[in-house]
């Protein structure tokens, strides 16, 4: 009987040690994705950063990941934004591009990070579902 209580009571404090369960962000709806880099593309801080009045920084570009896809439909400057490979950007020589680092989910959050290296700036926040979509809750961009 105590043997049984040692292993219940143990097991217990495993489970209640466990962090909560990170939902991969990637099991988003592409509906999901497209709004939430929407999101960030045009958070305010970061409009100063990309320079639209250059041709070069014209059209906004993106690397894919597993999160940012070829079939994402966005936008910036009303253009569309051009969504490119590692390889395609090295390639290509480009290095005004915008990519994609952290992005965990929990629940009806995501924390990101966004970096845009050309101009030295990362921005990090989180957004939170709000009804069937997402909002920006909170957010700042540093220059590196």
């Amino acid at each position: 009987m105590f043997r049984s209580a040692r292993l219940l009571l143990t097991a217990a404090m495993c489970l209640a040690a466990q962090p909560m369960r990170q939902v991969e962000p990637t099991t988003l709806p592409l509906a999901e994705r497209q709004q939430v880099l929407q999101l960030l593309l045009d958070l305010p801080q970061l409009q100063g950063f990309y320079h639209p009045e250059l041709a070069a920084r014209r059209p906004v570009k993106l690397q894919t990941d597993a999160f940012v896809t070829a079939e994402l439909r966005l936008s910036k400057f009303k253009q569309p934004v051009l969504l490119l490979t590692e390889r395609q950007l090295q390639q290509q020589g480009i290095r005004d591009y915008l990519q994609l680092g952290q992005l965990h989910r929990r629940q009806d959050t995501l924390i990101f990070r966004l970096y845009y290296r050309v101009e030295g700036v990362v921005a990090e926040g989180r957004l939170v579902r709000q009804g069937s979509g997402w909002r920006v809750a909170r957010y700042f961009v540093a220059e590196q």
